[in-house]
């Protein structure tokens, strides 16, 4: 008996078996959210963590009511509601806040100023009036944020102490989480740059490098070379003059002049070399480069590059940059000074 052709359509073509369902794990955690939190060790929506403010990047918690809300499963998820005897605020007990919640209940948030914000004490980094978790003390007006709140002091016999006899406080050697990231307060790059410890000064509000903990206080500088330049330390809002880039915080200033220079651009000693690269003073604002023909590329100091959801490597080398690099605005595209001027065959 030949076989019946519709068994071997069955064959070919065996009925679906119904998908395997995965177990959805709910849990509660009303300090931060007040819905039930669902969750994951995959991540494949974009979004930043509500308690960090940065971005997941594995294993995380999310609320199928609320789209946005996004909290990583560790720290974020299991931070304290509060924290006793924190090194950087011993005297008084901190309390897991709203930042939102914070900002709107201020006594000044009935008043029309377009100023009113909270800061970190610790890296002076601005609250976001849209979201985010911070500690704040009911005592005195002081707030941390929480990636500053899990930093470690390197040597706790020793909480203030001053390494550099170039800065003008005291400041505390502590070690990062490597949970989170941290930008240097001064120069605006990544302090994962030089390994796992940093500097915090509480004067200043900032999280340093160790090497611009070691920045001088008078300096100068060929770029400037009529007057002396000082390491002012709060500046609101600036323009570099070297690099027409825009910041606030540190910078180099003669008072006479009213120059300006960020404390990248015043780490440049333009001099000859034996390679024939351009001297940065020498080079022009706006290039075009056969690596990238379709837009011109912008001179700017790669600090603007390193956002948290930014962090690109040079377009020739593939490295990450840290100095000056050309840009392209359009492409979010860049290549590193020294690259820019190699010769590429067409």
């Amino acid at each position: 008996m030949e076989p019946d052709s519709s068994d071997a359509v069955r064959n070919l073509h065996p009925p679906e078996t119904e998908a395997e369902e995965v177990e959805v794990i709910y849990t509660d955690r009303p300090t931060l959210h007040n819905h039930r939190l669902a969750f994951s060790n995959n991540f494949n929506r974009g979004g930043d963590c509500v308690v960090c403010k940065q971005q997941i990047t594995g294993p995380h918690y999310s609320c199928p009511s609320c789209p946005k809300v996004f909290i990583h499963h560790y720290p974020c998820f299991e931070v304290s509601d509060h924290i006793q005897h924190h090194p950087f605020h011993p005297q008084h007990t901190l309390t897991l806040s709203d930042a939102h919640a914070l900002i709107h209940s201020s006594p000044d948030s009935d008043t029309d100023s377009e100023d009113l914000y909270l800061g970190c004490g610790v890296c002076s980094n601005d609250f976001d009036a849209d979201g985010g978790y911070v500690y704040s003390c009911d005592e005195c007006p002081f707030y941390m944020d929480v990636k500053c709140a899990y930093l470690s002091l390197t040597n706790c016999k020793s909480h203030d102490h001053q390494p550099s006899p170039l800065h003008r406080h005291p400041l505390i050697l502590c070690d990062k989480n490597k949970n989170f990231c941290y930008n240097c307060t001064c120069c605006d790059l990544p302090i994962e740059i030089e390994g796992g410890s940093l500097y915090a000064c509480l004067q200043c509000r900032a999280l340093l490098h160790k090497s611009c903990a070691n920045l001088p206080q008078k300096m100068e500088h060929p770029l400037h070379p009529s007057h002396p330049l000082v390491l002012f330390y709060d500046c609101i809002l600036f323009t570099c003059q070297v690099c027409s880039g825009i910041f606030q915080g540190f910078c180099y200033h003669c008072f006479e002049c009213s120059f300006y220079m960020d404390v990248c651009c015043a780490s440049l000693k333009p001099k000859e070399n034996n390679k024939g690269y351009k001297l940065c003073a020498d080079l022009q604002n706006v290039i075009g480069h056969l690596l990238h023909p379709q837009h011109f590329l912008r001179f700017r100091h790669s600090s603007r590059l390193f956002k948290f959801d930014q962090i690109l490597p040079c377009g020739a080398c593939l490295q990450y940059s840290r100095g000056f690099v050309f840009e392209c605005e359009q492409c979010r595209w860049h290549i590193d000074v020294g690259c820019a001027f190699k010769k590429y065959t067409p």
